[in-house]
């Protein structure tokens, strides 16, 4: 919940559009599991990743939310950066 409130603290103090956007995302996708946790004890994974034979990983939507957000962050990060150069 602290996370949470951290994001939403960052998410109102922030004038980039993008960063908005990446920032609710994140938020989304966090509170949703926060929910899911709440009301079933657990969050499901229930999306399952494969290529042929090769397992790569079983996750949710809430996930996908929060991992897309998260590159969205760093990619302004990386932007941010290169441009003060």
């Amino acid at each position: 919940m602290a996370a949470l409130a951290f994001l939403l603290y960052s998410f109102f103090n922030t004038k980039e559009k993008l960063q908005k956007v990446a920032l609710l995302l994140i938020i989304s996708g966090g509170f949703g599991n926060f929910i899911e946790r709440l009301v079933l004890g657990s969050v499901t994974d229930y999306l399952y990743l494969h290529l042929g034979s090769m397992s790569l990983f079983i996750f949710n939507f809430a996930d996908l939310l929060i991992t897309i957000g998260a590159c969205i962050i760093i990619f302004v990060w990386f932007i941010g950066n290169e441009q003060k150069d």
